[in-house]
């Protein structure tokens, strides 16, 4: 046969339903898209999408399409789509619930879009909980990226739980105006396949040109990406503040670093504003966790005098930090005694970072009331782990 079968490709499922939220179950969806452009969104359960060619939407193999609407897209597989596997346009707030699920390699064509690339949800808000997210290596794809860059109105809640991200350009990445995003739990490791160091490689990349984003890092891992957390713009980057465990912002930290850099450096984080940054509580990628070495794998104002201060002490010691545990029945702060009923170490800080006293192999209490008046962090080293106590003389 002399001639070409001249096959169109197919495009997909289009959605407009302006009554109910459209539910999709039990379906394998190949070669083509599903896009919803009805006012009550879609519920999308253990349904497959794989070698979407983008025909019916460039945004992703599963794609938003109406302004105001919510997604629940729950135990799903996204797979070797030459399309994000979740997208949506810049100019529309979807709330979405993107959990269970797993994507591996989307966006084979090497754009400049990530596996999942979603704008803000308005008042609504955007979970991605319990995935994985495994890429390709390739050079432009990242893991996960939330954008604002229409300035979009609302709360624009944005919360990133418990993923594993490995093997993409980049790990997770907020853009532009205003959201309040919290990033927590997760594995974020071999996240360093851009071309080169200045066009990736991060494990969180932080991007607020305007100055009104909020975000909150917590609990993470980072393992082998260039740059650990890297800080471009923003409003408030909060990696662990732990200061006064009543205030609003309080945050235990405890996310840990391991090998993240590049050209021989190490950068657990870089700091390329002149925002302040609290970083306490965390474990970073150095033998021992002390100012001086810490200071080795943070960029801030020591390195440029126009950037901001990274605030990283006391950082976490070995065991963990627990949470504040002033009420605990074990370990007490009453009249200037730390009491305790066995504890290996218990180390005094100023909130400054500053190392003001030392006690070993505490039986019984420990008297601090002879410092300066003020509030301290009292690192108390038990069999359980390490638990943090706030002291106020």
């Amino acid at each position: 046969m002399s001639e070409m079968l001249n096959i169109a490709l197919p495009k997909g499922v289009y959605i407009m339903d302006d009554i109910n939220v459209t539910k999709f179950k039990n379906i394998d969806f190949e070669y083509c898209g599903l896009r919803a452009f009805g006012d009550k969104g879609l519920s999308v359960d253990n349904c497959t999408f794989r070698y979407n060619n983008g025909k019916l939407s460039g945004s992703g193999a599963l794609s938003f399409g109406q302004d105001n609407t919510c997604y629940t897209i729950t135990n799903c597989t996204f797979e070797s789509n030459e399309v994000p596997g979740v997208g949506g346009p810049a100019n529309l707030r979807c709330g979405c619930i993107i959990e269970n699920c797993t994507f591996i390699d989307n966006n084979t064509k090497n754009s400049n879009k990530p596996q999942i690339n979603i704008s803000v949800g308005g008042d609504n808000e955007v979970i991605i909980r319990n995935c994985t997210l495994t890429g390709a290596q390739r050079t432009k794809v990242g893991g996960i990226a939330i954008s604002n860059t229409n300035a979009l109105e609302g709360a624009n809640i944005v919360t990133i739980e418990n993923n594993d991200i490995r093997g993409h350009r980049y790990g997770i990445t907020t853009n532009y105006g205003h959201q309040q995003v919290t990033i927590k739990g997760n594995k974020i490791i071999d996240n360093c396949y851009a071309a080169s160091a200045a066009a990736g490689g991060s494990g969180i990349s932080i991007y607020d040109n305007v100055g009104v984003q909020t975000v909150v890092i917590t609990n993470n891992h980072f393992e082998k990406n260039w740059w650990g957390i890297t800080v471009i713009g923003g409003g408030e980057v909060n990696v662990g503040k732990t200061e006064d465990p009543s205030a609003a912002d309080y945050n235990p930290g405890g996310n840990v670093f391991k090998d993240n850099g590049n050209n021989g450096k190490l950068y657990d984080i870089y700091n390329n504003t002149a925002l302040t940054v609290y970083a306490q509580g965390n474990k970073w990628g150095v033998d021992e966790q002390t100012a001086e070495k810490i200071e080795t794998v943070i960029f801030h104002k020591n390195d440029d005098a126009s950037r901001g201060e990274v605030i990283f002490m006391p950082a976490m010691e070995e065991g963990g930090v627990s949470d504040i545990v002033t009420d605990d029945e074990n370990i007490q702060f009453i009249n200037g005694e730390i009491q305790v009923q066995s504890a290996e170490t218990i180390i005094i800080y100023t909130l400054s970072g500053q190392m003001v006293q030392e006690f070993n192999d505490v039986k019984g209490s420990v008297d601090i009331s002879s410092l300066q008046k003020g509030l301290y962090l009292a690192y108390v080293k038990t069999a359980t782990g390490v638990h943090v106590v706030k002291c106020l003389l």
